[in-house]
């Protein structure tokens, strides 16, 4: 999803060499790249183990649209993302 917009800038997914990523959209949810895998899941938080380390999404009302191909995208409100 996330290479689809750089495209439609005339922006290379090269610009960002990382092992991971994600965007937030305000109100609607976000896209997670890189993703190994789901630690944990509830409506509240989600846990995505990425790279070398654990990405916690908080939120409210979260919920898994896609989860595959190392990219999970979800809906709800995301109101925090940390990395530790």
């Amino acid at each position: 999803m996330l290479d689809g917009l750089l495209e439609r800038f005339g922006l290379s997914d090269e610009i960002t060499p990382c092992k991971f990523r994600y965007t937030v959209c305000s109100g609607y949810g976000g896209i997670f790249e890189g993703v190994k895998r789901i630690e944990t899941f509830t409506e509240e938080e989600v846990i995505l183990i990425v790279g070398n380390g654990i990405m916690t999404v908080k939120g409210e009302k979260l919920a898994i649209k896609k989860y595959g191909e190392r990219e999970v995208a979800l809906t709800g409100r995301i109101t925090g993302v940390s990395l530790t």
